[in-house]
């Protein structure tokens, strides 16, 4: 029964297009439960503006419920589970230039359960985990699990094909693109087990849809408010104290917006008088119609907690700059090794990349994979 089953399947290499870069999660539990995928030990190489390393308001008992973690998972949760739950177990960022949510390197991505709330948190001592409220240390974790974190920049490049400017020739000399090359190569290489590429069109042209409510001042003033310095080192003692002080940052924030909406005093934030002016303009917004929905508190200090998020709509020359350097990438990692599994989110719906682009960024993005696949690829739209 299972040799007749992996006969009946479509021929060539599986590419899945969602909408939503959760659905990602369903599309790779799907190719475990077909055996495409094995269990335990896949490589996740992943290329987006952002790293999609949050973790679900969700026990980490439930987690092995599926139904009930595809339903409480949202866009930028979807990895974490794959790694506490063990089937991916070395993750590959691949970022563009704009997004700063990291550094480049190497890291250590410590998850596990903590024995206080029984949430999935991590022990990994970055900006990204700490601001988002999700670092716990390692000591109040059970059920760990440690895995590769690498997290590589790709440029825009100049160079195009005026034939094909998906799949340009001859390959350009950049040194961000040949670390990224020799960094993957090196990873893919060493392993045995299989890895799923993954790809949010996002990559290309990023937005920030949070900002689509607010003028550049309103919105300057809520990174001003929310901006969050990162420890001086990663010491126990000094990144306690920079948690503490998050924790505290983000509680008197909610407070100071729920203050406002019931029009009280605004004791909660120090504030000049230059920024009180503009925590009661922004008042105004509270209740007021943006788009179909009214807005509440709540909605502006969800803005504030998500200004960090990279916003840059990319020009033309831009996107296919950065295109032309991840179809060299691929054909230098496709050259020893293939994909199991591809997934590619549009994430236009949710506004993250820009409408205009996303079913360009598309096109471009599955011929790049036909190509180097010789056409032995099958694609399935799950939108």
């Amino acid at each position: 029964m299972a040799q007749a089953a992996r006969s009946s399947r479509p021929a060539g290499l599986p590419v899945s297009v969602v909408e939503d870069h959760d659905e990602a999660l369903q599309v790779i539990y799907r190719a475990i439960g077909s055996k495409r995928l094995p269990l335990n030990g896949n490589t996740l190489v992943h290329f987006d503006a952002h790293p999609d390393l949050l973790s679900p308001s969700l026990q980490a008992d439930e987690f092995s419920d599926k139904e009930k973690l595809f339903a409480y998972t949202s866009i930028a949760e979807w990895i974490i589970p794959a790694v506490y739950m063990g089937h991916v177990d070395c993750v590959v960022w691949l970022k563009p230039p704009w997004s700063l949510q990291a550094r480049d390197g190497q890291y250590s991505l410590v998850v596990g359960r903590e024995q206080k709330s029984g949430y999935v948190r991590v022990a990994t001592p970055l900006v990204y985990f700490i601001s988002g409220q999700l670092f716990a240390p390692s000591d109040a974790l059970t059920n760990i699990r440690t895995v590769p974190l690498h997290v590589l920049t790709l440029p825009v490049l100049e160079e195009s094909s005026p034939t094909d400017p998906s799949f340009p020739l001859p390959p350009p000399s950049h040194p961000l693109l040949a670390t990224a090359e020799s960094e993957l190569n090196r990873l893919l290489s060493s392993q045995s087990q299989p890895w799923i590429l993954d790809v949010d069109l996002d990559f290309f042209s990023t937005a920030n849809p949070f900002r689509d409510d607010f003028s550049p001042e309103e919105y300057s003033f809520l990174e001003k408010l929310y901006r969050y310095d990162e420890p001086l080192d990663d010491s126990i003692k000094i990144v306690g104290e920079s948690v503490r002080r998050r924790e505290e940052q983000v509680d008197s924030l909610k407070r100071l917006w729920m203050a406002a909406n019931e029009g009280a005093e605004l004791t909660e934030v120090h504030l000049t008088l230059t920024d009180r002016k503009m925590v009661f303009d922004l008042r105004r917004k509270i209740g007021t119609v943006c788009g179909a929905s009214l807005m509440k508190a709540e909605d502006i200090h969800e803005a504030g907690m998500m200004s960090d998020l990279p916003h840059h709509p990319a020009s033309e020359p831009e996107w296919a700059g950065l295109m032309s350097a991840t179809s060299h990438l691929l054909r230098a990692v496709f050259s020893t090794s293939r994909p199991s599994l591809v997934t590619i989110a549009r994430s236009s719906d949710d506004g993250y990349t820009p409408p205009g682009h996303v079913d360009q960024l598309q096109d471009k993005l599955v011929g790049v994979i036909n190509r180097l696949c010789n056409g032995q690829i099958h694609v399935q739209r799950h939108y």
